[in-house]
């Protein structure tokens, strides 16, 4: 078949069909070559229809409802897989321009239909309009592709063989990684690379590949084998895109100048600000993909400068900033630890805000720096605009003193250049609504913060105690200097004169620094104490992490009392469980605190009324604690449960409180048909 003309597939769902019920949806579709009608049929099921696909393989696959084809966005994704590569086109709009009727397009462009178009008129409907441009083609997929490197099964616990085993999936992984490197390189294709390093070679690697899927499998295979496997799958986008089949006037407004901070890894850190040292955005997620992360940077302006915290700068970074033509600023040498942790503090202390991802951290830090480097040039601008009483656009005026020009030559530029010739000013956009990123990935970044800190305090323990065993030593030494004098004065022929107030002060000297001693090692023991407390709550903190990330147990969060000082009092995060040891003293308002947290569920006794219908409301599952104190398990001070025995209380009041909700509802719906009949009588 001659791929000269455009083949164009119309799809329209039969009525009493849909792809949320059980029975599966039936469809009418018509194919069109050109004006010549190749293909057409009034009823398909979905296994035929990506028969059909496969056989005609259309350009275009037009619909009036997207939805038609699937549920929801994730399994429209997965359907869309198994079809050849086509455009999907919405013909009836977008939710940013609008949506209308299809027998309303169909007049206002001259379509001829019946009254009530049957199925397989409406798919013919929606060739025809796309063959006039109408409609918007729906992107589920970036240009995007991941190559994903991995063993093919887990190492598991074991001896000899399983060491061997481990070695020989790094090597194998590190290799085949190389290999396909070069394979890329050889194709000129674009990507990035993330790593797990391990003993031997790579534990893990993922490539996000800058090019359609097609032509990536065009180079490089997928494989499963024995020991490691190479999946490789489109990138889906995050919401789907509606693109115009003809071109709309872009009405977006310019947007700002900012600095951007970038801390590149596994987990990447990105940290936004204004010119004005104002922080637009702080954001850190796994595995963003370059694509991904210029979309988030051009949603708040132009990137002026990229920064970074270490020297020499990182690929990454330096791509991204060739991306946006950006002025590149690094340290002359990599940041410590602890000045990023004291100019991030100290910063966010006039904003009343806190850090504690490592990786925001870092970004906010590197662009901090850059920012207080031009602070004081910046107020010289300020200063020298006003004292000139011109009108100029200041932010203009400081872009062109960081990419090089002196204050003077700055405004010179910007006085005696024609209008029409300037640069578009950037203008302040939209404020966006803060993005709720704390997800499972980001608590055990913070638990792992935690451990960290704990280890911090270990060290510092154990270094005042050696400093504390110094200054014993010291004492010691003082003490013996002097008994020894006590012995010379006592061999002294004026003993008896003198000598005894001199040996008394000795003595006295000698017993306070006996007493001293003591305190010392009053003070030794307790520190002692306490670096046992924190080795073992670290080893048992690793120790349940490790269950947890395994899915084996549930890690309770305990709340002493129910009281909004209490719940402000601890930091709780969306599907937390909540063991509330007294909740007798909230109600309603207080229930909200942790229904805004968003918590999976509250294990108490003690619970009013209010609070109590609150939660259930809410769809919080309530467990009363002395129906699960036998599971109940405690380790180094931390509460949790097994996650079968978790699971199935969780059900069961889960069942229980739903249906308490359904016979409220069916008592609220006869006292409603109640009341109607002894109106009506």
């Amino acid at each position: 078949m001659s791929r000269a003309l455009k083949i164009i597939m119309g799809l329209d769902i039969l009525p009493m069909s849909s792809t949320s019920s059980k029975s599966k949806p039936k469809y009418a579709a018509i194919i069109f070559s050109d004006e010549k009608i190749i293909f057409k049929t009034e009823e398909l099921t979905l296994r035929k229809l990506i028969k059909i696909l496969h056989r005609y393989k259309p350009d275009i696959l037009a619909v009036d409802n997207i939805w038609e084809l699937a549920p929801n966005q994730d399994a429209l994704q997965d359907t869309l897989k198994k079809y050849p590569p086509l455009k999907l086109v919405q013909v009836t709009g977008s939710p940013a321009y609008g949506m209308q009727p299809i027998h309303k397009l169909a007049k206002r462009c001259g379509i001829h239909l019946t009254s009530h178009p049957t199925p397989i008129e409406t798919a013919e409907i929606c060739v025809r309009l796309v063959q006039i441009g109408i409609g918007f083609e729906v992107a589920l997929f970036e240009k995007e592709t991941q190559i994903r490197l991995s063993r093919t099964r887990n190492i598991g616990p074991g001896g000899w063989s399983q060491n061997r085993y481990r070695r020989h999936s790094h090597a194998v992984i590190l290799q085949a990684t190389r290999a396909i490197q070069n394979q890329l390189d050889e194709q000129g294709i674009e990507y990035d690379l993330s790593v797990r390093k391990a003993d031997y070679g790579l534990d893990r690697s993922v490539f996000t590949v800058y090019t359609a899927m097609n032509e990536v499998l065009s180079a490089i295979k997928p494989y499963s084998g024995s020991t490691i496997q190479i999946k490789i799958t489109p990138i889906k986008k995050k919401e789907i895109e509606f693109i115009p089949l003809t071109s709309k006037e872009d009405e977006s407004p310019p947007l700002r100048s900012i600095i951007v901070g970038i801390d590149p890894g596994t987990t990447t850190g990105v940290s936004i600000l204004d010119l004005n040292g104002d922080i637009l955005a702080l954001r850190s997620g796994k595995e963003i993909s370059r694509r991904d992360l210029i979309k988030y940077i051009a949603k708040f302006g132009s990137a002026v400068m990229i920064c970074s915290d270490v020297s020499p700068l990182p690929k990454y970074v330096e791509k991204i900033a060739n991306i946006f033509n950006s002025i590149i600023y690094r340290p002359r040498k990599s940041m410590k630890v602890s000045e990023k942790q004291e100019l991030v503090t100290n910063y966010l202390k006039k904003f009343n805000r806190k850090v504690s991802d490592a990786h925001i951290r870092d970004s906010l830090a590197c662009a901090l720096k850059a920012y207080l480097s031009y602070h004081n040039i910046f107020a010289k601008i300020q200063k020298r605009i006003q004292e000139m009483n011109v009108d100029l656009p200041i932010e203009k005026v400081k872009v062109l003193v960081m990419r090089g020009y002196s204050i003077y030559d700055a405004i010179s530029i910007l006085t005696f250049k024609p209008e029409e010739e300037e640069d578009s000013i950037p203008e302040e956009p939209q404020a966006t609504d803060n993005e709720k990123i704390r997800n499972l990935n980001e608590k055990i970044y913070l638990m792992i913060d935690k451990n960290l800190s704990l280890k911090r305090k270990l060290e510092d323990s154990t270094a005042e105690n050696v400093e504390l065993k110094k200054e014993l030593e010291i004492h010691k030494n003082d003490i013996k200097k002097l008994e020894e004098q006590v012995e010379q004065v006592r061999s002294k022929t004026f003993y008896r004169l003198r000598g005894e107030r001199l040996i008394r002060a000795q003595i006295s000297e000698v017993n306070r620094q006996r007493k001293t001693i003591g305190e010392l090692r009053d003070k030794i023991a307790r520190l002692n104490n306490e670096i046992s407390k924190y080795e073992t709550k670290s080893v048992i903190m690793e120790e349940l992490e490790r269950e947890k990330l395994a899915n084996k147990i549930v890690i309770l969060k305990v709340v002493e009392n129910f009281s909004k000082e209490c719940l402000e009092s601890i930091e709780i995060f969306p599907n937390d469980v909540i063991y509330l040891l007294d909740g007798s003293g909230g109600g309603a308002t207080t229930a909200e605190q942790l229904i805004d947290s968003d918590v999976s569920a509250v294990i108490t006794n003690t619970l009013s009324h209010d609070a109590f219908e609150q939660f259930r409301n809410s769809g919080i599952v309530i467990i009363p604690s002395e129906e699960v104190v036998t599971e109940l398990k405690m380790k180094g001070g931390i509460y949790y449960f097994d996650k079968d025995v978790f699971d199935q209380k969780l059900k069961i009041y889960k069942e229980e409180q739903h249906e308490m909700n359904r016979q409220e509802a069916e008592a609220w719906l006869q006292n409603l048909v109640s009341d109607y009949r002894k109106r009506k009588e």
